[in-house]
Parts: structure tokens; sequence; C-alpha cells
């Protein structure tokens, strides 16, 4: 096989790898390590520099954080190398994220700004959405409200101008889910309808259903009705399950 057949099989491999980091654990450890093996025997740089980020996303997913320091860092130091801007912003991204799942949010404010460099061009407007949105949850983290919510404007405002809507019904739920926190009831229900309204109008209210009837429960609660907020809890949960089984399939 060429030099150029095998850089494309690398690159497929970690387009199947990225595909499958949250859907399935084994396929994502199969792909990457075969990415990572072949980039290494040609000397495919970019490849396994993008190998090694997503190994490390994968790791800290699976709740493995310290190695995922270590492969995120070694994607990044590789992307930097040959002067992948891409794969150099989405690893700043990545250990932003980390930094998140370790409550150390001034690390990931560090790490979110270093990303914004190489994304504010709006070139990966959804990579530029994921982090104001992460901007977001960390000064969330540090009961910044206003700072919170400004980023994560910036983010549904961005996702209103993608052809799919998965993300901002994501962001759209995150921000009903915090007017909840701030006992903003009235500013919760009209920011679920939107959300409603999108996900039905864009055929996505299944993959939505979960949050939508979490986030539904949650207003019937603060508004007291106790009994109405249960019925929703226990659908929002039988519905998690049945798909959660059925993923693992």
């Amino acid at each position: 096989m060429t030099r150029s057949k095998n850089e494309a099989k690398v690159d497929v491999l970690n387009q199947l790898t990225y595909e499958f980091i949250t859907v399935d654990n084994e396929k994502v450890q199969l792909y990457n390590g075969q990415a990572i093996e072949l980039s290494k025997k040609i000397a495919y740089r970019k490849g396994e520099a993008i190998a090694y980020t997503y190994k490390g996303v994968n790791e800290y997913l699976s709740g493995f954080l310290a190695p995922a320091h270590v492969h995120l860092h070694k994607g990044l130091r590789l992307s930097e190398q040959i002067g992948d801007r891409k794969n150099t912003g989405y690893s700043y991204l990545q250990l932003g994220n980390l930094s998140l799942e370790e409550v150390a949010t001034d690390s990931a404010l560090y790490f979110f700004n270093k990303a914004l460099f190489f994304f504010s061009d709006e070139s990966d407007p959804a990579t530029l959405s994921k982090i104001y949105r992460n901007m977001s949850a960390a000064y969330g983290q540090q009961h910044k409200i206003d700072q919170q919510q400004t980023y994560l404007d910036s983010a549904i405002a961005i996702r209103r101008r993608l052809p799919k809507k998965a993300l901002l019904i994501e962001a759209l739920l995150l921000k009903a889910n915090n007017s909840i926190r701030n006992n903003n009831v009235s500013a919760a229900d009209s920011i679920l309808s939107d959300a409603e309204k999108i996900a039905a109008s864009a055929n996505e209210y299944e993959e939505s259903r979960f949050d939508i009837l979490h986030i539904k429960g949650l207003i019937l609660f603060k508004k007291g009705d106790v009994d109405g907020a249960m019925v929703l809890m226990d659908s929002a949960s039988s519905f998690f399950w049945k798909n959660h089984s059925s993923a693992n399939i």
C-alpha cells in the first residue's frame, strides 16, 4: 500500500474513533490503537497527533484523567510542531474540558482562551460554539452568573445558524436548567418551549426527550407540583434506561 493510501487509512481510522467516542468504547480503542500504530509506522505525524488527542478525549470521558493529560498534551505538542492549527485548537479545547472535569476552572479558562485563538474566525462555528458553551460552564463553576450567561448566549447565537439543531437544543436546555437554579421559573418555561419547538421541527425530539422531560419535571417541582414532577422524572428515567440498554446490544 502506498504512503498516501496509508495516510488516508489513518484519517479514516481517526474519523471512526471520533464517531464512536461516546457510543462504543471497544471500537474506539480498536480504531484508535490502529491509527496510532500505522501513523507511527509511516511517520504520518498529523494523523498521529490527532490519534493521541482522541485517545486523551476517550480516556477522560472514561474517567482516566491522568493518562488523558499525557495524551492530550502529546497530541497538542505534535500538532504545534507541524503547524496543524485545527488540531492544536481542538486539543486546547479538550484540555479545557478535562480541567472542567477536575473542577480546575482557572486552568479550564486558560485552555479555552487558547482554543479561542484558533477558532475565533468562525471557520469552524460548531467548535467555536463548544468553546463558548464550556467557558460558560467554567464561569458557572466559579458562580460568575453574568459571564456564564454571556458565553452561553454566544454559543446559542452561533448554534441557531447551524443546519443541525442538536447542539442548539442542548444549549437551550442548559440555559433553562441554569434559569431554574437561579429561581427564574418563567424564563425556564419560555426557553424550554423554544427548545421543544426546535426539536420538533428538526425531527430531533426523540434524541432530546430525556433532557426535555427532566427539565419539565424540575419546572413542575419548582412550581410546587411534586406529583406531576415525579411522573415526568419517572418517564425520563424509563426513556433513558430503555435507550441505554438498547445502545449496548
